[in-house]
């Protein structure tokens, strides 16, 4: 997704470039490109982060079930 959001921002930067910079709008137009960046990359950061996250639970969930399993079974050989 953020890659997606990169390209469609240097497409929409290079269209608009030329309009900003003859007008003399030098800092609006690469304040404006700092920020979408800035964005970008905590999207990119904030992105993996849930996914590592969401990796580690679905491991501590199969983790889980894995011992309950064990325990079930143990519960069945106890007379």
């Amino acid at each position: 997704m953020p890659a997606i959001i990169l390209v469609y921002f240097l497409f929409m930067a290079w269209q608009g470039r030329d309009i900003l910079l003859v007008q003399g709008d030098y800092l609006r137009f690469y304040g404006t490109v700092a920020a979408e960046l800035f964005v970008i990359v905590l999207l990119s950061i904030f992105l993996r982060k849930k996914y590592q996250m969401k990796q580690a639970r679905e491991a501590e969930m199969a983790r889980l079930a894995k011992e309950r399993e064990e325990c079930e079974k143990e519960e069945a050989k106890a007379p």
